[in-house]
């Protein structure tokens, strides 16, 4: 029997976090979650991880969270990366596809096209679309008893 994909997330927000960790465990995966960066790290040495999602303005700076995607491009150039934020501008967009970060979704997200996104990118596609598009939705998010406005670019 195949184990569940182990898949990190890392973001300042405790509360997003635990969106995260409802969600993908939902989905049938193993969400581990960090606040930040050198606890990810260390994380990132010792186990197995299957896919990185990451807040880019880490510690609410975009050098920092740019600065720790390099060095994961460096040390684990095989775990596909997905960035979440809500300053993602076309500027930022060209980095992050320069270091190699297979999607990037703005804050608050859509989660079917964010669903699908992860699934392709842990069954080893790289092809989640080349078309920048925008969904905008409200949802309920009923297991952490908030609402989002959800929207989603990748």
């Amino acid at each position: 029997m195949n184990a569940k994909p182990k898949i990190l997330v890392i973001d300042n927000n405790k509360n997003i976090l635990a969106a995260f960790r409802i969600s993908l465990a939902d989905e049938g995966y193993r969400p581990v979650v960090c606040s930040n960066i050198p606890d990810a790290l260390r994380l990132i040495e010792k186990e197995r991880v299957d896919l990185i999602i990451s807040e880019i303005h880490l510690n609410g700076l975009l050098e920092t969270g740019i600065a720790f995607l390099t060095k994961l491009r460096h040390d684990k150039p095989e775990i596909p990366i997905i960035v979440i934020s809500n300053q993602l501008n076309r500027d930022i967009d060209k980095r992050l596809t320069s270091l190699g970060v297979k999607a990037f979704f703005s804050k608050p997200l859509e989660l079917r096209p964010f669903q699908h996104a992860v699934k392709t990118l842990l069954t080893g596609s790289n092809n989640i679309g080349s078309k920048r598009f925008s969904v905008v939705k409200k949802k309920n998010f009923q297991k952490s008893n908030s609402k989002f406005t959800t929207s989603i670019t990748f």
